[in-house]
């Protein structure tokens, strides 16, 4: 099938192959939700690849701590505290990050600041009425704050990012200005019960699409644009602490990702022109592969029914058999339980930091 031009983007990438990071030494990068887990990783990889890179998040005291670690082993990085929900702080953010820029730009956006909390069965059921009295109940309103950040947040750097690319270009031409969105499992499958972080995720996933192949979005003199997503499973973070207690306790063949899965993904993404409007599944053991997330060949669908690749995961039909089935499925339940707090309150399942924090 030829594909409409509209949706070109470069063919399927073999993330197992190695890559140079030369293109990234000297860039700028600004990572929200930087200080921590995924965040902390990436940032962490793009200040030892030669990046300037801006370390954006609320958790102050992790923030300063790891910008001062890659500052003593000698790399460029600093902390700006920001509030992804907050227009004023992710502008603040951007200009820190240019002033920064020997060039006084912005290359490489990442927008990852995230946080799972209490989902809709804890709403559902944390609230008391008078059951006799229809008339004065009142329903109470539903949790924003995961939608805030996961989502809004996420809209709202990437659309400064783009106009900081636009306005603010710098003197490369040849490297394409990139945003990596990160997106989860959860945004390619159903997590039940857990509205504010599946759908969060599925509209990180939407808005990767509305962008991913806009080569010359920045018009005509101006940089090339490139739009990657990574799709995490389960990674060993702040965030999704306790995952791996209910793996072993199930006796579970599913396989929880480290950060390092994550950050050897994403530097892919941002050192290789040939990477663009692709989409990454992160497993375990260096195992992530290309989620094939196009209208046309093969196609996500038949990607994540490929038992073959559900075996990176450690779940689904590739390892489910008489003994293993149910065992998959219950630290999978409980898996998604501790990550999104169905039934605990969201102060009982945020990571602890001053808010919202750097990890997905």
């Amino acid at each position: 099938m030829q594909r409409p031009v509209a949706l070109a983007s470069t063919p399927r990438v073999d993330f197992s192959e190695s890559y140079s990071t030369d293109a990234v030494k000297g860039k700028s990068a600004l990572v929200t939700g930087g200080a921590l887990g995924i965040g902390g990783g990436c940032a962490t990889g793009l200040a030892e690849a030669g990046a300037y890179v801006t370390i954006a998040d609320v958790n102050i005291e992790a923030g300063i701590a790891l910008a001062r670690s890659l500052t003593e082993k000698g790399h460029r990085a600093q902390f700006v505290k920001c509030d992804v929900t907050s227009w004023d702080d992710i502008t603040n953010a951007f200009k820190f990050a240019i002033a920064f820029s020997p060039d006084k730009t912005v290359d490489i956006v990442i927008p990852n600041a995230g946080i799972a909390t209490a989902g809709l069965i804890f709403w559902l059921h944390n609230n008391q009425y008078d059951s006799s009295k229809p008339e004065t109940a009142t329903p109470p309103p539903p949790p924003q704050k995961v939608i805030d950040i996961n989502y809004h947040g996420v809209y709202n750097t990437v659309h400064s990012a783009i106009w900081w690319f636009k306005n603010f270009p710098g003197p490369d031409m040849a490297y394409s200005k990139n945003i990596v969105f990160v997106s989860s499992m959860g945004g390619y499958n159903h997590m039940p019960g857990s509205t504010c972080y599946n759908s969060s995720k599925w509209g990180v996933r939407g808005l990767f699409w509305s962008l991913r192949n806009i080569e010359r979005l920045l018009g005509d003199g101006k940089p090339a644009f490139r739009a990657n997503l990574i799709a995490p499973t389960y990674v060993d973070t702040n965030m999704t602490r306790g995952i791996k207690a209910r793996v072993k306790e199930a006796n579970s063949p599913i396989k929880v990702a480290e950060v390092s899965d994550v950050v050897h993904v994403v530097m892919r993404m941002v050192s290789d022109e040939g990477v663009k409007g692709r989409s990454a599944a992160i497993a375990a053991d260096k195992q992530s592969f290309d989620l094939c997330d196009n209208p046309y060949g093969e196609g996500v669908g038949k990607i994540l029914n490929d038992p073959e690749y559900l075996k990176r995961f450690g779940y689904g039909p590739a390892v489910r058999g008489p003994e293993t089935t149910e065992n998959s499925e219950k630290a999978a339940n409980g898996a998604e339980e501790a990550a999104n707090g169905a039934e605990k309150p969201a102060d009982e399942v945020q990571p602890p930091t001053n808010g919202a924090v750097a990890s997905n």
